[in-house]
C-alpha cells in the first residue's frame, strides 16, 4: 500500500471522523481519496474499533492523524461519538471506511453550511459500486420506515442533481454542525450497533428548527453493507425502526413528507413538481409545473399549457421530420393548445377532423374542422405526409379498420405519429369493450372512461401493449417504432409517455440502397437486395431470408452505417435505446458498442460451428442475460426471430428489447432458476459477461438449469474474467476511478490472497450487487479459473473446453464451452 500523509491545520474547520473495524483495504482506499481530494482545513480522527487485521499497522504508518484504539469493540455508533468528543472543528464530517470521495465533495458540503445559517446537516450523493444511485437524500415515512430517494437510478438524472431540503441523509458521508451534535448528545446509543442513528440525528436537528440539505455536488462512492451480511442488516434496521418510532411517535405520526423531486406529497402548499426548462411546443424557456402527481395530464408548461405527451409528440416530429412545416398534415381529434396549436399555426398544409355521428362524413364543421370517422375516412388515397393523433386509438371500436384507413391515406414515405397509453406494456393487448351487431356495447371488462379535453367521458375500448406494433403491421402494413422519452429539461416525464411512429414505405420507393464499394457486391446482388428490401417493409419480415447469405462485414455495415443512412434499413432492423442506456449496460454507445457485440457474435458463431451446431437449422437459441439485445440482433442473420430467445432478470431491459423491432421472444426471469422452459429445448445457450458476475451458488444453480433445458448435443457458451482482472482491480484503487470502474475498484481488496485462490483453482467472487433484484449474494465481480471449471463443470456436461482470451483474441474475457 502507498504511504499516506495529511496536512496539519492548527484550527481545523472540519473534523473528519472515521470509525473502522477489520476493513484495512477499503480504509486505505477511503483515506487515499481524502488525501487527494479534501479541499478544506480538516483534521482526521480515525477510531480503530479493536481491529484484528493489519489496520493498526496502517494507522501507525500515516502521518498527522488522530488515532484512537479501542481495546474492546464499541461498535459504530459509540465509536462515532468517541471521535466527535475529540473533535476541534466547527463541523463534524462522519465518513464510513468503505467510501471513496471525489474532487470538491468536501468544499461543496461546507459551502452549503456557510451559505445557509439554518442548515444543520448536509448529505452527499451516494453511488453504489455498480454505478447506480444509492441515495440522493432520504425519506422518513410516517410509519418510521425509510427510503433512499432514487435508489438504483441513474445518478445523472436531473431529479438527483439539484440541491434541496430532505428528511435525512446517510451517515456514510454526513456533515453536521458540532454545536447541534453536542446539543443532541451525539448519535443516540439506543441504536447500537448501527442503523437509524442518522435518521434519528437528522430528525432531531429538524426538531430544533434547522434544515437537512442534500448537496448533489458532493459525490461519494459507497460499498453499502460491506461490514455486515445483508440479512443481519435487515434485522438491525427493523429492530431500530421500532426504537425510532417509539422515540418520535407523537411527532412522527403527524409528519408530512417534504417534496423530493415531485414524487412525495409536499409539506407545504404549492406545486407537486416544478422545474425550469425548454418547451419544444412553444419554443420558449419556461417553467413546468405539476399540481398533481399524475404527470401525464397535470405537468403543464406555464406558457402554452402543453402537457408531456404533447411535448414528446412535437419532439418526435421535429427530430424525425424536421421539414414538417412544408408537409400535408392531418390531425385526428385535435385540442386547442400545445402540439395541435403549433401544428395548426405553423403548417400551411395542416387540416383537422373530429367525428360527429349526426353530420354527414366529409363535411366541414365549425372552425375549419372536418367531420371524419377514423374507421371510414373520406379522404383520397395517399393524401397526407403525416397523420397525427393523441389518445384516440384506445377509444376506437374497430382499431383494425382505423389503422388500415390511416395507412391508406398516407403517402409513401409518410407516417402516423401518435400517442396512446400502452397500459399493458409487455403483456398482450386486451379488448376492453366492443360494439355488437345490434349496435349495443359489450363490456368485456369493468367499464373504464377517460375524460376528453371538452370535459366529456370517452369509453376505453382497448388496453394496448407493446404488441400494438404487430397489430398495426397486420392491418395497415405500417412498420412501427415505439419512442420512449424521459427528459425533465424538456418537460417530458409522465406515465405512458411513449410516442409511436408508424411509417409507410412502399415497394415503389425509388431510392436504391447505396452499398459501400468495399463490399464489392455483384450488381445483380445489389438489385436483388434492393428488391427484397422494398418488398419486405414490415417488421414481420424474415431477416434471415433477406440477409442469410451476406458476409459478416456486410452484415455489420447493415446494422451501423447502412442503418443510419438508409430509411429502408432503419425501417426493417432493430433500433437502439438511448445512448445513456447503452453506456449503462455496455460502457459504450453507437457503433462502438455494436462493434464489441459483433466480435462476441462472430466468436460464438464460430464455436457453435466447431461443435457441429448449424445455427440455420437450430430450433431454439437463447441469449441469457441479453440486456437490451445488442448481441441478440446479430444472430437474426442465421436464426428466425421466433426461434431466438432473449432472457434477463431486469424488466426494464426486456421492455427495451420488446420495443426494438427484433421480433424475438423476450422474457423476464428471476435471478435464480428454475425457468419455465421445458427439458431439452435449446440447441445453444450463450451468456456473455454473465458468469463474469455470478456468485458461486448462483452459477452452480444456473449450470444445473442449463443442463436441463439444453438438448443432448447442445452447447453452453459462457465468459468469465481473466486472472489479470484481479490485478486490474488493485490498480484501480491506486488512482481516481471512472464511473464504470467502480465495481472493479471495490472488488478483491486482498489482491495477493485472491491471486493465490485463483491459482489454486478456487472460485473468485466479490459481491457488489447490481441494483434491483441483483443483490450481493448473487451479483458482483467473478473470475473462474480453468482448474475450477475442469473440476466442477465436468460433473454436469459431457465435454468442457476453456479458451483463454489470448487464444480467441476477440474480447477481454476467457470463454467456457460445455456440451450436454
Amino acid at each position: 500500500m502507498s504511504k499516506l500523509s495529511f496536512p496539519v491545520h492548527p484550527a481545523p474547520e472540519v473534523s473528519i471522523i472515521i470509525p473502522t473495524f477489520n476493513n484495512v483495504e477499503s480504509l486505505h482506499q477511503c483515506l487515499t481519496s481524502i488525501m487527494h481530494y479534501c479541499d478544506v482545513a480538516a483534521e482526521l480522527i480515525i477510531i480503530d474499533d479493536c481491529s484484528t487485521d493489519t489496520t493498526p499497522q496502517l494507522l501507525q504508518s500515516i502521518e498527522h492523524i488522530h488515532r484512537i484504539r479501542n481495546e474492546v469493540n464499541l461498535e459504530f455508533i459509540r465509536s462515532c461519538n468517541q471521535g466527535a468528543a475529540k473533535a476541534q472543528g466547527q463541523y463534524l464530517l462522519f465518513v464510513n471506511d468503505d467510501v471513496v470521495a471525489t474532487p470538491h465533495s468536501f468544499s461543496a458540503m461546507v459551502k452549503v453550511m456557510k451559505h445557509n445559517k439554518k442548515c444543520g446537516a448536509v448529505g452527499a450523493k451516494l453511488i453504489l459500486p455498480n454505478g447506480k444511485l444509492q441515495e440522493a437524500g432520504s425519506i422518513i415515512w410516517p410509519d418510521g420506515s425509510t427510503e433512499g430517494y432514487g435508489r438504483d437510478g441513474n445518478p445523472d438524472e436531473p431529479d438527483y442533481c439539484y440541491q434541496r431540503e430532505v428528511d435525512f441523509c446517510s451517515a456514510a458521508f454526513l456533515l453536521v454542525r458540532r454545536d447541534l451534535f453536542q446539543q443532541l448528545k451525539g448519535f443516540d446509543e439506543r441504536y447500537v450497533p448501527a442503523y437509524y442513528e442518522d435518521a434519528d440525528l437528522c430528525y432531531g436537528i429538524r426538531q430544533l428548527g434547522y434544515k437537512v440539505i442534500y448537496q448533489p455536488e458532493a459525490v461519494v462512492y459507497h460499498r453499502e453493507f460491506h461490514s455486515r451480511k445483508a440479512s443481519h442488516v435487515m434485522h438491525l434496521m427493523e429492530n431500530n425502526k421500532q426504537l425510532f418510532v417509539s422515540k418520535w411517535a407523537p411527532d412522527l405520526t403527524q409528519q408530512k413528507i417534504d417534496t423530493i423531486a415531485g414524487e412525495e406529497q409536499s409539506a407545504h402548499e404549492g406545486p407537486f413538481l416544478t422545474n425550469k426548462g425548454y418547451c419544444c411546443t412553444c419554443d420558449q424557456e419556461v417553467t413546468f409545473i405539476a399540481e398533481n402527481e399524475w404527470l401525464r395530464d397535470f405537468y403543464v408548461c406555464n406558457n402554452c399549457s402543453s402537457i408531456p405527451r404533447e411535448r414528446a409528440l412535437i419532439y418526435c416530429i421535429e427530430k424525425f421530420y424536421p421539414d414538417w412545416r412544408s408537409y400535408a398534415i392531418h390531425e385526428i381529434s385535435p385540442i386547442d393548445r400545445g402540439a395541435s396549436k403549433k401544428l395548426r399555426l405553423q403548417c400551411p398544409g395542416y387540416s383537422m377532423s373530429m367525428f360527429s355521428p349526426h353530420v354527414p362524413l366529409g363535411t366541414d364543421l365549425t372552425g375549419g374542422m372536418r367531420n371524419e370517422n377514423i374507421e371510414t375516412m373520406t379522404f383520397a388515397d395517399e393524401t397526407f405526409d403525416l397523420v397525427i393523433s393523441q389518445d384516440v386509438l384506445e377509444h376506437i371500436f374497430q382499431p383494425d379498420k382505423a389503422f388500415a384507413e390511416i395507412g391508406r391515406v398516407l403517402k409513401p414515405g409518410g407516417a402516423h405519429i401518435f400517442a396512446v397509453p400502452l397500459i399493458n406494456k409487455e403483456k398482450a393487448s386486451e379488448q376492453w369493450a366492443r360494439m355488437n351487431e345490434s349496435g349495443e356495447i359489450d363490456y368485456l371488462n369493468k367499464p373504464e372512461y377517460h375524460t376528453s379535453s371538452d370535459g366529456s367521458d370517452s369509453l376505453v375500448t382497448m388496453h394496448w401493449g407493446y404488441d400494438i406494433v404487430d397489430f398495426i403491421i397486420k392491418h395497415s402494413g405500417l412498420s412501427t417504432t415505439i419512442v420512449y422519452l424521459d427528459n425533465l429539461e424538456l418537460g417530458i416525464r409522465a406515465e405512458y409517455i411513449e410516442i409511436l411512429i408508424s411509417r409507410k414505405i412502399a415497394a415503389s420507393d425509388e431510392t436504391p440502397l447505396e452499398i459501400h464499394p468495399k463490399f464489392n457486391l455483384p450488381k445483380g446482388k445489389k438489385v436483388i437486395l434492393n428488391e427484397l428490401l422494398k418488398a419486405h417493409t414490415t417488421a414481420t419480415v424474415s431477416l434471415k431470408k433477406i440477409f442469410g447469405d451476406v458476409d459478416d462485414d456486410f452484415w455489420f455495415w447493415i446494422f451501423t452505417d447502412g442503418f443510419s443512412q438508409h430509411p429502408l434499413l432503419a425501417n426493417l432492423l432493430p433500433g437502439m435505446p438511448d445512448e445513456k442506456i447503452q453506456c449503462q449496460f455496455a460502457g459504450a454507445s453507437g457503433k462502438d458498442t455494436l462493434r464489441d457485440a459483433f466480435s462476441v457474435y462472430k466468436l460464438f458463431k464460430r464455436i457453435a460451428g466447431e461443435y457441429a451446431i448449424d445455427l440455420k437449422r437450430c430450433a431454439a437459441v437463447m441469449d441469457f442475460g441479453c440486456g437490451w439485445g445488442r448481441i441478440t440482433r446479430f444472430f437474426l442473420k442465421e436464426i428466425e426471430a421466433d426461434r431466438l430467445y432473449g432472457i434477463d432478470c431486469l424488466k426494464e431491459v426486456i421492455a427495451l428489447c420488446q420495443q426494438s423491432n427484433m421480433r424475438c421472444h423476450f422474457e423476464t426471469i428471476d435471478p435464480l432458476p428454475p425457468t419455465g422452459f421445458p427439458d431439452d429445448m435449446f440447441d445453444l445457450i450463450f451468456c456473455y459477461s454473465v458468469f463474469s458476475h455470478l456468485s458461486e451458488d448462483a452459477h452452480q444453480k444456473w449450470l444445473l438449469e442449463f443442463q436441463r433445458i439444453l438438448k443432448p448435443g447442445g452447447i453452453l457458451i459462457a465468459t468469465t474474467r481473466p486472472r489479470y482482472f484481479i490485478i486490474y482491480c488493485a490498480e484501480l484503487r491506486q488512482r481516481e476511478v471512472k464511473f464504470f470502474e467502480l465495481g472493479g475498484a471495490a472488488s478483491f481488496p486482498n489482491t495477493e490472497q485472491s491471486l493465490l485462490d485463483y491459482d489454486h483453482g478456487k472460485y473468485c467472487y466479490d459481491g457488489t450487487g447490481g441494483g434491483g433484484v441483483l443483490d450481493r449474494s448473487i451479483f458482483g465481480e467473478t473470475c473462474i479459473p480453468k482448474k475450477y471449471v475442469e473440476e466442477h463443470w465436468t460433473k454436469h456436461f459431457s465435454s468442457v473446453d476453456f479458451i483463454y482470451e489470448e487464444e480467441h483474441k476477440s474480447f477481454n474475457q476467457n470463454v467456457i464451452v460445455a456440451q450436454k
